[in-house]
């Protein structure tokens, strides 16, 4: 299975002070505020080409299309990450806390996000996929997610990804070290954030190269969508120079050696511009 479509490109790499919260109002439950210790941005160049615009893929995505049942679980190699916990929405504000990732999704023009909260044996796994207005509202998103890097007052003002429930053992993201991904799929950004389970400082980094590149599997539903385009734009007599995206596999890749998997375009190395296309 593919991870993403296209060739890869680096738009962002942060490394953050961990920075975790707990919010509690009158009638609502406790909320996971938290950063991750790494993140990292890419683009997949076929989505950004034929989902460039939501308008020419307007249907919001239902539960079926992430969550059938029977079919949950994600899995690759010998891990497998089951399914905890799950939230579709068109209130994407409530995906996000911070002032700059509220901005962003605000500025964004969101009108969906998809969430869901994954465990397996050893590691935490949380994905989002956010609909948005275009290639470059994605974009923004994006980078209004990454952790600042400067004075605490500017990390402040940051913000990041909220899991779709604060239950355990989700309240541990961020108390231990954790690696996120972020990717431009056209007008979807894809969120990635994991960690694992007896993981207590964020200082000790860890390899979680394997667990990213199988959470990475739940954008699938987006590949359906740059088919189902393709197959649209070619039977209108339009060329798209493309094979079909479940046929590309140059995304997350299993060789990279940075501890996020960045794969045949990366080396996971904060701060780090990363190369294109090197496999």
């Amino acid at each position: 299975m593919p991870v993403l479509v296209g060739v890869l490109v680096v738009a962002v790499i942060a490394l953050a002070v961990v920075v975790v919260m707990r919010f509690t109002g009158p009638g609502t439950p406790e909320t996971v505020q938290a950063m991750p210790s790494r993140y990292q941005v890419y683009e997949a160049g076929q989505a950004n080409e034929l989902l460039a615009d939501r308008d020419d893929d307007p249907r919001p995505f239902t539960e079926h299309d992430f969550f059938s049942e029977g079919d949950t679980d994600i899995s690759s190699r010998e891990l497998t990450f089951a399914l905890q916990a799950q939230d579709i929405s068109e209130n994407c504000t409530e995906a996000v806390w911070g002032p700059r990732a509220l901005a962003a999704v605000e500025s964004a023009d969101c009108s969906q996000v998809v969430r869901a909260g994954y465990v397996s044996d050893e590691h935490i796994g949380v994905a989002a996929v956010f609909k948005l207005r275009d290639v470059e509202a994605a974009r923004t998103l994006a980078e209004g997610l990454a952790p600042a890097e400067e004075d605490a007052a500017e990390k402040a003002e940051g913000g990041f990804l909220v899991p779709p429930t604060s239950q355990e053992p989700f309240n541990l993201l961020g108390s231990g070290y954790s690696s996120a991904e972020a990717t431009v799929n056209g007008h979807y950004l894809v969120v990635l954030w994991v960690q694992s389970k007896d993981s207590a400082s964020a200082e000790e980094i860890e390899v979680l190269q394997q667990p990213l590149v199988t959470l990475s599997r739940f954008d699938m539903p987006i590949y359906q969508r740059i088919n189902e385009r393709k197959n649209f734009l070619e039977a209108h007599g339009e060329d798209t120079g493309a094979e079909d995206a479940g046929a590309e596999d140059t995304g997350t890749g299993e060789t990279g050696a940075g501890d996020a998997g960045t794969g045949e375009t990366g080396t996971g190395v904060e701060g780090t511009e990363l190369p294109q296309g090197t496999g």
